[in-house]
């Protein structure tokens, strides 16, 4: 990753077909040298729509911790297939596209929410000498 190794990896349930209005969750920690949170997300069926976020810091820049974050999201294209639909047939891209939305223009609502809620906070806040 851009900011450095990756400290833990967290798997939860997935969203697929008869699921696919509910919500999924998952707890993790953060501490005072690891407080970025990055996560990536397959939207399945398709082989390559994702969503997720990158290096989002929950340390406030009061040295202390985000409390709550809500974030929309929408479908995220990763290039590695040219079907035109996430339940099409399966058709390899070669050579592989950048990642980019899915759409360009007339962007249709959102269809994901990242909800975070801090549940506790154990020890030291945030880094001294923050920025």
């Amino acid at each position: 990753t851009k900011l450095g190794v990756i400290r833990n990896l967290m798997i939860v349930p997935g969203l697929w077909t008869v699921n696919i209005s509910k919500t999924t969750t998952g707890a993790f920690t953060t501490s005072r040298n690891h407080h970025f949170l990055s996560f990536v997300t397959m939207l399945g069926p398709s082989p390559d729509w994702i969503t997720g976020v990158s290096a989002l810091d929950l340390c406030l820049p009061n040295c202390t911790w985000l409390d709550n974050y809500e974030e929309l999201h929408h479908p995220i294209d990763a290039g590695t297939d040219m079907g035109v639909r996430y339940d099409g047939p399966k058709r390899p891209e070669n050579p592989r596209k950048p990642i980019a939305p899915i759409f360009s223009s007339n962007q249709p609502p959102p269809f994901a929410k990242l909800s975070i809620k801090r549940i506790m906070v154990q020890g030291v806040a945030c880094p001294n000498g923050r920025q």
